[in-house]
């Protein structure tokens, strides 16, 4: 389709330039040109520009394709990094320990005279996640706010 869109541009283009170096009016039109002239001109012109259009989509398309593999290129030379350093053994991250003392030492106070081994410590929620004890303490300082009635 698209190809038999450019031959039919490119033969029109061609035989419009062939009949003006042949000292032929060309595509021009008078006011005597007949219906099938007038149309005949409108058809060429309309065949011209949806054979552009047809044109610059299939180059957008084509850009878009050169895009994709590189993309696909890229991703693929990202894993083939990454597969080395999955397959090495997991690595514990630094952690301060201060936080860490901070947290044995509150245990302690609480838990007196018991014996006691902390064997983990995480995060109780994530950012995004609910968290109850920060809703009891926003409700606790709401509760002790007074506001007028008018």
């Amino acid at each position: 389709m698209i190809s038999l869109a450019f031959g039919m541009t490119l033969a029109a283009v061609e035989a419009a330039g062939a009949a003006i170096q042949a000292g032929g009016r060309g595509p021009a039109l008078t006011p005597g040109s007949s219906w099938g002239e007038v149309f005949g001109f409108l058809g060429l012109g309309l065949l011209i520009v949806l054979a552009t259009l047809v044109g610059l989509a299939v180059l957008c398309a084509l850009i878009g394709v050169v895009f994709k593999r590189s993309e696909a290129v890229a991703k693929a030379k990202a894993a083939a990094k990454a597969a080395p350093a999955a397959d090495a053994p997991p690595v514990a991250p630094q952690v301060d320990d201060a936080p860490l003392v901070a947290i044995a030492a509150a245990v302690a106070v609480m838990l007196e005279n018991h014996q006691y081994r902390i064997t983990r410590i995480a995060p109780a929620h994530g950012l995004d996640d609910h968290n109850p004890w920060a809703e009891e303490g926003r409700r606790q300082i709401f509760a002790g706010h007074v506001y007028a009635h008018h």
